[in-house]
Protein backbone atom coordinates (compact mmCIF):
# COMPACT_ATOMS: atom_id res chain seq x y z
CA UNK A 1 0.00 0.00 0.00
CA UNK A 2 1.72 3.14 -1.13
CA UNK A 3 -0.13 5.37 1.37
CA UNK A 4 -0.69 3.66 4.70
CA UNK A 5 -4.04 4.48 6.29
CA UNK A 6 -5.64 5.87 3.12
CA UNK A 7 -8.21 3.06 2.62
CA UNK A 8 -10.47 4.08 5.54
CA UNK A 9 -10.33 7.70 4.36
CA UNK A 10 -11.30 6.70 0.83
CA UNK A 11 -14.20 4.62 2.17
CA UNK A 12 -15.45 7.52 4.27
CA UNK A 13 -15.23 9.90 1.31
CA UNK A 14 -17.12 7.59 -1.03
CA UNK A 15 -19.75 6.80 1.60
CA UNK A 16 -20.28 10.52 2.24
CA UNK A 17 -20.54 11.15 -1.51
CA UNK A 18 -23.18 8.42 -1.81
CA UNK A 19 -25.09 9.86 1.17
CA UNK A 20 -25.21 13.18 -0.70
CA UNK A 21 -26.20 11.60 -4.03
CA UNK A 22 -28.96 9.55 -2.42
CA UNK A 23 -30.36 12.58 -0.61
CA UNK A 24 -30.19 14.80 -3.70
CA UNK A 25 -31.71 12.09 -5.91
CA UNK A 26 -34.68 11.87 -3.55
CA UNK A 27 -34.99 15.66 -3.43
CA UNK A 28 -34.45 16.26 -7.16
CA UNK A 29 -35.49 13.20 -9.18
CA UNK A 30 -33.95 13.12 -12.61
CA UNK A 31 -30.72 14.88 -11.63
CA UNK A 32 -27.52 13.27 -12.83
CA UNK A 33 -24.29 12.70 -10.99
CA UNK A 34 -21.08 11.75 -12.71
CA UNK A 35 -18.67 9.40 -11.00
CA UNK A 36 -15.45 8.37 -12.62
CA UNK A 37 -13.52 5.31 -11.51
CA UNK A 38 -13.15 6.25 -7.83
CA UNK A 39 -14.92 3.15 -6.54
CA UNK A 40 -13.03 1.01 -9.05
CA UNK A 41 -9.57 2.04 -7.88
CA UNK A 42 -10.70 1.19 -4.38
CA UNK A 43 -11.75 -2.16 -5.88
CA UNK A 44 -8.19 -2.67 -7.12
CA UNK A 45 -7.02 -2.24 -3.54
CA UNK A 46 -9.59 -4.77 -2.38
CA UNK A 47 -8.50 -7.22 -5.11
CA UNK A 48 -4.86 -6.85 -4.09
CA UNK A 49 -5.64 -7.39 -0.43
CA UNK A 50 -7.87 -10.39 -1.12
CA UNK A 51 -11.18 -11.54 0.31
CA UNK A 52 -9.72 -11.62 3.83
CA UNK A 53 -9.57 -7.85 3.91
CA UNK A 54 -11.50 -6.21 6.74
CA UNK A 55 -12.81 -3.78 4.15
CA UNK A 56 -14.26 -6.35 1.73
CA UNK A 57 -17.79 -6.37 3.19
CA UNK A 58 -17.75 -2.57 3.40
CA UNK A 59 -16.81 -2.43 -0.28
CA UNK A 60 -19.62 -4.82 -1.20
CA UNK A 61 -22.09 -2.53 0.62
CA UNK A 62 -20.81 0.42 -1.46
CA UNK A 63 -21.34 -1.50 -4.69
CA UNK A 64 -24.87 -2.46 -3.59
CA UNK A 65 -25.63 1.19 -2.84
CA UNK A 66 -24.40 2.15 -6.31
CA UNK A 67 -26.62 -0.54 -7.85
CA UNK A 68 -29.67 1.15 -6.32
CA UNK A 69 -28.86 4.53 -7.86
CA UNK A 70 -29.58 5.68 -11.38
CA UNK A 71 -25.92 5.89 -12.40
CA UNK A 72 -23.63 5.38 -15.34
CA UNK A 73 -19.93 4.88 -14.67
CA UNK A 74 -17.55 6.41 -17.21
CA UNK A 75 -14.34 4.49 -17.75
CA UNK A 76 -11.65 6.20 -19.79
CA UNK A 77 -9.75 3.90 -22.13
CA UNK A 78 -6.22 4.77 -23.14
CA UNK A 79 -4.09 3.12 -25.76
CA UNK A 80 -0.65 2.02 -24.59
CA UNK A 81 1.12 4.95 -26.25
CA UNK A 82 -1.33 7.37 -24.59
CA UNK A 83 -0.65 6.03 -21.11
CA UNK A 84 2.92 7.34 -21.05
CA UNK A 85 1.74 10.80 -22.10
CA UNK A 86 -1.04 10.87 -19.48
CA UNK A 87 1.39 9.80 -16.76
CA UNK A 88 3.67 12.70 -17.65
CA UNK A 89 6.68 10.40 -17.71
CA UNK A 90 8.84 13.09 -19.27
CA UNK A 91 7.82 15.46 -16.47
CA UNK A 92 8.78 12.81 -13.91
CA UNK A 93 12.38 13.16 -15.02
CA UNK A 94 12.33 16.77 -13.78
CA UNK A 95 9.83 16.70 -10.92
CA UNK A 96 11.27 14.79 -7.98
CA UNK A 97 7.98 14.25 -6.10
CA UNK A 98 6.20 12.76 -9.12
CA UNK A 99 9.25 10.64 -9.96
CA UNK A 100 9.46 9.28 -6.41
CA UNK A 101 5.72 8.57 -6.35
CA UNK A 102 5.89 6.59 -9.61
CA UNK A 103 9.00 4.71 -8.45
CA UNK A 104 7.37 3.78 -5.16
CA UNK A 105 4.22 2.55 -6.89
CA UNK A 106 6.34 0.44 -9.21
CA UNK A 107 8.33 -1.20 -6.40
CA UNK A 108 5.07 -2.55 -4.95
CA UNK A 109 4.14 -4.38 -8.16
CA UNK A 110 5.49 -7.19 -10.35
CA UNK A 111 5.84 -4.80 -13.31
CA UNK A 112 9.07 -3.46 -14.79
CA UNK A 113 7.74 -0.13 -16.04
CA UNK A 114 5.12 2.37 -14.96
CA UNK A 115 3.45 1.99 -18.34
CA UNK A 116 3.09 -1.78 -17.78
CA UNK A 117 1.61 -1.11 -14.33
CA UNK A 118 -1.02 1.33 -15.58
CA UNK A 119 -1.84 -0.84 -18.61
CA UNK A 120 -2.51 -3.76 -16.24
CA UNK A 121 -4.57 -1.51 -13.98
CA UNK A 122 -6.70 -0.38 -16.91
CA UNK A 123 -7.37 -4.05 -17.74
CA UNK A 124 -8.27 -4.71 -14.10
CA UNK A 125 -10.65 -1.71 -14.06
CA UNK A 126 -12.39 -3.10 -17.14
CA UNK A 127 -12.74 -6.52 -15.51
CA UNK A 128 -14.02 -5.07 -12.21
CA UNK A 129 -16.72 -2.92 -13.81
CA UNK A 130 -18.03 -5.95 -15.71
CA UNK A 131 -18.02 -8.11 -12.57
CA UNK A 132 -19.84 -5.47 -10.52
CA UNK A 133 -22.80 -5.35 -12.86
CA UNK A 134 -23.05 -1.56 -12.76
CA UNK A 135 -24.04 0.29 -15.93
CA UNK A 136 -20.95 1.73 -17.58
CA UNK A 137 -19.63 3.40 -20.69
CA UNK A 138 -16.06 3.05 -21.88
CA UNK A 139 -14.27 5.18 -24.43
CA UNK A 140 -11.66 7.75 -25.17
CA UNK A 141 -12.02 11.16 -23.57
CA UNK A 142 -13.49 12.53 -26.79
CA UNK A 143 -15.99 9.66 -26.99
CA UNK A 144 -17.09 10.07 -23.37
CA UNK A 145 -17.47 13.84 -23.75
CA UNK A 146 -19.48 13.28 -26.92
CA UNK A 147 -21.68 10.82 -25.05
CA UNK A 148 -22.37 13.42 -22.33
CA UNK A 149 -23.03 16.15 -24.90
CA UNK A 150 -25.65 13.97 -26.60
CA UNK A 151 -27.98 14.34 -23.62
Amino acid sequence: MFWPGIVPVRFSLLEAALDFVEAESARLPGDSFIFNRFHLTLGITMAQEGKASDFHSRYERLINRLKHLDILVFLLQLKEHEIAAKLHLEWAQEELVWKLFLERRLTETPYDTVQELFTAQQELLNRLIKEQGLPYQTGTLEELLGFVASF
